[in-house]
């Protein structure tokens, strides 16, 4: 698995959607393998540094927050950085204190994510678990273990941001620390 230093900082930035898992309309079977991270992100302009932040002004002034997490993709058995909104986390965290499928920080079963609708207006999300669980596979595991922490993924995304609106010492990127990270 690629370490996060070995990732290009264009790569870090850019709209492709290499490694990240896209919901396509329909029926999405994934399993989460990792803990949570918060992104706050403007809709247009990238990732809201938090206080300064030059995009908080204007017409895209209002961030969103997204989770991050590892997932793996059934669909093609890859491991994919997935970034779900509110609905889904609001459909995850129910299930996680639901007695039949509680769980605390990843879920033991696969999940499947029905999306309907192709616009940011009309997209609706619904959540399916497994009703049995899954043992994850040997290599799933080996796997997963080289996963770098989503919130070094994020403090990565703010770092490249931080660089990319020109807010750098004489020495370079001031970097962010996740400690630094208001939210």
């Amino acid at each position: 698995m690629t370490k996060l230093g070995d990732i290009a900082e264009e790569e870090l930035t850019s709209k492709g959607d290499t490694n990240y898992l896209k919901l396509k309309v329909g029926d999405n079977k994934v399993r989460i393998v990792s803990e949570f991270a918060k992104r706050v992100q403007h809709f247009k302009q990238g990732d809201c540094i938090g206080e300064g932040c030059p995009n908080c002004v204007g017409e895209d002034s209002n961030p969103s927050a997204q989770y991050i997490c590892w997932v793996i993709d059934r669909t093609d058995s890859v491991i994919k950085l997935a970034q779900f909104g509110m609905g889904i986390m609001k459909m995850l965290k129910a299930l996680s204190v639901n007695p039949q499928y509680k769980f605390d920080i990843v879920p033991p079963f696969d999940i499947t994510i029905n999306r309907v609708g192709t616009t940011k207006e009309d997209t609706k999300y619904t959540l399916l678990p497994d009703r049995a669980d899954t043992p994850l596979t040997a290599t799933e595991n080996e796997a997963i273990t080289k996963l770098e922490p989503p919130m070094k993924l994020v403090v990565a995304f703010l770092n490249a941001q931080k660089k990319k609106l020109g807010l750098t010492s004489a020495t370079g990127v001031e970097e962010v620390n996740a400690k630094d990270i208001p939210f």
